[in-house]
């Protein structure tokens, strides 16, 4: 039997992967549910293909992608997609509560830029 592969952790013993999935809940208000799906999108996936690895109809998909772009102030899956490697999955930047990024008015001119992490 083989060991898998370390994976990488923070100085507090979490992953990245679970770093990211509290700042997709807490920056943009996202379910659980909504967070996968969310990350599942930015790595390429339909959303037929979703339904069928989530084992979710895709019509439910759609219905969380529909709550996911009310909440993240997006339109379209390419929207989202650029919101969130810009914040969320950019390495070395600080994720922004989606209001601030609006106040800034960074959200309706499509010049979001992340803030750099504090040193």
């Amino acid at each position: 039997m083989s060991n898998p592969e370390p994976t990488q952790r923070s100085h507090s013993g979490r992953t990245a992967a679970c770093r990211q999935d509290e700042a997709l809940r807490n920056s943009f208000g996202l379910t659980e549910r909504e967070a996968t799906i969310a990350k599942l999108i930015c790595l390429g996936y339909a959303p037929a293909k979703l339904a069928g690895r989530l084992s979710l109809s895709t019509n439910t998909v759609r219905s969380h992608l529909k709550r996911i772009f009310s909440k993240t102030r997006t339109h379209r899956q390419a929207d989202l997609v650029r919101l969130l490697l810009t914040t969320v999955f950019a390495e070395g930047n600080e994720v922004k509560p989606v209001d601030e990024l609006a106040d800034a008015g960074q959200l309706a001119t499509g010049q979001l830029v992340a803030g750099q992490s504090r040193s």
